[in-house]
């Protein structure tokens, strides 16, 4: 039997909403999960997710049986709700989508790394930390026939027993054309931070970004918190 191909959702904006009631007369509606880390040890098409949102997504139904994300693979999933278990922050449903997320480690800002990770401005920027993941959600301006390159750089070398950490995100577009407005979500593993932290739990962050502002170009700072 010729099983289906994973269906890959382009996720322009993310909402989760529960509703209050759902009937046994109709067919229950489709949700979006948040972001979250796969949990799947068995690489199996039976896996969990647990969603930034604090909520465990168990899959125990799917359409697409091939569909084996491996464990720390950050995604979101669309999917039918089968029961949920609200004082436990438990779902469990029949994931009927999904989307990989690109995920990227943290690149040393040496010589070489500054000469091709490029410079260029973003817009609309929004970012978060959960677990050991920055999450990130821009726009940014492409024909759509050039490749863009998007990396978080830090220092070549970081001081062990720091107070903060600045970290610079870079686009790369190169010399792309602005016909047209894209949104984008990526995460970066950060966890390499904490062991430079004069904290034993957490450590603050500074991170940069260029941004346009009303035809202007800012250089944002983030300040966020990583928790350990």
């Amino acid at each position: 039997m010729k099983t289906k191909h994973i269906f890959y959702l382009t996720i322009i904006s993310i909402a989760f909403v529960f509703s209050g009631c759902l009937s046994n007369d109709y067919p229950a509606p489709s949700y979006i999960s948040s972001i979250g880390t796969a949990v799947n040890p068995d690489s199996s098409s039976l896996f969990t997710l647990n969603g930034d949102d604090g909520i465990q997504y168990i899959v125990t139904a799917s359409d697409y049986p091939d569909f084996k994300p491996a464990s720390d693979t950050r995604l979101i999933v669309l999917f039918d709700l089968i029961n949920h278990d609200d004082e436990a922050k438990q779902v469990e449903i029949h994931l009927t989508g999904a989307s990989i997320l690109t995920t990227k480690t943290l690149l040393p800002l040496t010589k070489v790394v500054a000469d091709t990770v490029g410079n260029d401005r973003i817009s609309d920027s929004q970012m978060y930390i959960a677990g050991r993941y920055l999450t990130m959600n821009f726009n940014f301006y492409a024909t759509g026939n050039i490749l863009h390159y998007f990396n978080m750089v830090r220092d070549s070398i970081l001081a062990p027993n720091s107070d903060t950490i600045k970290l610079e995100f870079r686009h790369k577009s190169n010399n792309d054309g602005m016909s047209q407005l894209y949104n984008l979500k990526m995460c970066f593993d950060i966890s390499e931070l904490k062991d430079y932290s004069a904290n034993p739990d957490s450590i603050p962050l500074v991170i940069s970004v260029l941004e346009m502002d009303n035809g202007s170009t800012v250089d944002k700072k983030y300040n966020l918190m990583y928790k350990f």
